[in-house]
């Protein structure tokens, strides 16, 4: 559910009471925002209460990298307290500043698009799904495709502070509750207005058929992951951390945190105490990431829903097996090194031109082996003028796969001819040398 939240939002608002401080539903509030990359304010109530401390609570907001610009940071926190109303006003004014600084704007007049929150079946109404606008308008008769489920919108409600109310119809950021679909859709899933029932059914029947590779890209083993994110620009392994103590959990943090590389890193978004639950298997399935244990169980929901999610748990009794396990995952996307291994020389005695054929560069090899699937640069006074790859290498009239120091042959190369008598062709080639963390 808070990972739903935190993906749905702009602005992500952290409530810590005054008299609790940071609790572990806090800490995992914070790990979800973090994830999705949006703004956190945070909002600490209960200032009113005899028992309030706001000094601990600041510090336990600076542990976890939330400061205030008075104590040399950049999140905005918010003091106030519901019974009094001191700093309610204040947080609408942040929340407006926010709006504005990230122009968080919604064009209202286009088709609705939004995100499924919730969905449940209602014996009187049948699929009941609630819906947050994101952009556009949702009106009652609409057409609309969710997730899997598809339908025409019968009936639509808005939840206020004395119940559901019946409304015709919905704009941008407003939550809505909907019924008129064929099949139930997954929490988290993007809706879309249609215009046409029947492309609505037939993007319907696509999502169905694809909702099983899909869910399967949801999680990571960590092999996976190596191979989704070779190739990316940002190779960027998410880590949940899990530890038997917490000063495990710290000295594991820090250790991940050297496994630091211009091309790699690691990125532990949550680190706490305790076995590994579903929150943490929903964290990490958000992220894209893993989770990684040392001395501690697994929880068997979570087991469960790992395999159901596809997201990779691993454990570990010794650290610097995990280290190294990581460090080794990491290795493995770094971009080779490309090494240049000279294999030989030829000088070009005579050139010959043949209609037909083109021109060829006949030689004596000098020094090396000349072979035939060689990259080659052509040197003119002892200066490169031209590199590319050789099309053709002959002994005497024969095809040859390589000729060696001592022998004549004739060699064409490509996308060149203005061969000079007394130019040097070099051939080498290119090996690919395994690079590791610290090169």
């Amino acid at each position: 559910m808070r990972a739903r939240g935190a993906n749905v939002t702009d602005i992500a608002v952290i409530v810590v009471a005054a008299d609790d401080g940071v609790m572990p539903q806090t800490e995992e509030a914070i790990a979800h925002a973090r994830a999705a990359e949006v703004e956190i304010v945070v909002a600490i109530t209960k200032i009113d209460k005899p028992e309030a401390n706001l000094t601990k609570v600041r510090q336990q907001l600076a542990a976890r990298n939330l400061m205030s610009p008075d104590w040399g940071g950049n999140t905005e926190i918010v003091e106030l307290s519901s019974i009094t109303g001191e700093g309610v006003d204040r947080l609408v004014q942040v929340l407006s500043d926010f709006s504005d600084l990230l122009e968080l704007r919604a064009v209202a007049e286009k088709p609705a698009v939004g995100t499924v929150l919730e969905a449940h079946r209602d014996t009187g109404r049948g699929i009941v799904a609630t819906m947050l606008v994101k952009e556009g308008s949702l009106r009652k008769g609409d057409v609309i495709v969710a997730g899997h489920g598809y339908g025409r919108v019968r009936a639509m409600q808005e939840p206020r502070g004395d119940g559901l109310h019946p409304i015709d119809g919905a704009g941008p950021s407003v939550p809505v509750e909907v019924a008129g679909l064929d099949e139930m859709p997954e929490a988290g899933s993007l809706f879309h207005g249609m215009k046409d029932l029947k492309k609505a059914a037939e993007i319907a029947n696509m999502v169905r058929q694809q909702e099983n590779e899909l869910a399967r890209s949801r999680g990571f083993s960590l092999e996976e992951w190596s191979k989704a994110r070779a190739g990316t620009m940002v190779k960027e392994l998410v880590i949940v951390l899990k530890g038997d103590v917490q000063g495990t959990v710290e000295t594991l943090k820090q250790e991940l945190g050297k496994l630091t590389h211009a091309e790699v890193r690691v990125k532990v978004i949550h680190a706490s105490v305790g076995q590994i639950t579903t929150t943490d298997v929903h964290l990490a399935e958000a992220s894209g990431g893993i989770v990684v244990g040392f001395h501690v169980g697994v929880d068997h929901k979570a087991r469960e829903l790992a395999d159901n999610h596809h997201v990779d748990i691993r454990t570990y009794d010794v650290i610097y097996k995990l280290i190294d396990e990581i460090r080794d995952a990491l290795a493995g996307l770094l971009a080779p090194e490309l090494v240049e291994q000279y294999e030989g020389t030829a000088d070009i005695r005579k050139v010959f031109r043949v209609s037909k054929v083109g021109t060829i560069a006949g030689c004596m090899v000098t020094k090396g082996v000349i072979k035939r699937d060689s990259k080659v640069r052509l040197l003119r006074d002892g200066v490169p003028i031209y590199e590319t790859v050789i099309t053709s290498l002959k002994r005497e009239k024969d095809d040859a796969s390589e000729v060696r120091e001592g022998f004549e042959c004739g060699i064409q190369i490509r996308g060149y001819e203005d061969f000079k008598e007394g130019d040097q062709i070099e051939a080498y080639r290119i090996e690919e040398h395994k690079r590791s963390l610290d090169s």
